[in-house]
């Protein structure tokens, strides 16, 4: 299966896009591959690492720009606080299931 744009629109900006890396394997590949997306798009991409609930700060100051999964059992607090501000925008699901469970032997 292959995907071709016929149009593409203007890059608005050459300054980077600043994506959040977490310290987990999901929310790197989610973010990966968005840059990715928006890299073959004619965006400028620079990964940041950041801090899972700090993050939000640098959100709504604009010195972060994408943050690609929220978990609703750690950061849904810091999320809708976040939202409340105004300064963040949720743009919904990226169709990724996630299963978070304990597991013992």
């Amino acid at each position: 299966m292959s995907l071709t744009m016929s149009a593409t629109a203007a890059v608005e900006s050459t300054d980077p896009i600043k994506l959040t890396l977490h310290d987990w394997t999901g929310q790197y590949l989610t973010t990966t591959i968005m840059g990715e997306v928006l890299k073959k798009a004619g965006y400028n991409i620079d990964y940041v690492q950041a801090d899972y609930i700090a993050q939000f700060a640098g959100l709504e100051s604009g010195d972060l720009h994408i943050a690609m999964e929220m978990w609703e059992t750690t950061g849904k607090q810091a999320m809708d606080a976040s939202l409340a501000t105004g300064k963040t925008v949720d743009l919904g699901e990226t169709g990724m299931d996630a299963k978070e469970e304990w597991w013992y032997p």
